[in-house]
């Protein structure tokens, strides 16, 4: 099929989202299981870029998070990767997840 207007202008317009606009995603299109293997690339990548947290190696789970549906979890999330300043870890491994979705929303990074 041919693209669309609207796929090809998502795809020129590449943007990275908001934490507002991610969360809304996340919450629009992940359940809880998916996440936590989201959390695991987010914690690998987090490490091989050398964060810490509290002297340790930074590793995120859902128990570091607030528990919920999935929209109270992506909030949370959002939140704790912004007081790091570690949201821009957060678009790439979203769009590793779910790329089809990803790029009609955000277009492609």
């Amino acid at each position: 099929a041919a693209p669309t207007a609207q796929s090809h202008s998502a795809r020129s317009a590449a943007r990275a989202p908001s934490p507002n606009e991610l969360r809304k995603f996340l919450a629009d299109n992940f359940k809880k299981a998916e996440l936590d293997l989201l959390l695991d690339d987010l914690s690998s990548a987090l490490k091989d870029a050398g964060k810490q947290e509290a002297g340790r190696t930074a590793r995120i789970t859902r128990d570091d998070l607030d528990d919920g549906s999935v929209g109270v979890i992506a909030l949370s999330l959002v939140q704790f990767l912004g007081r790091r300043g570690w949201y821009d870890f957060l678009p790439p491994i979203v769009q590793a997840h779910r790329a089809d979705e990803y790029a009609k929303s955000f277009g492609v990074i």
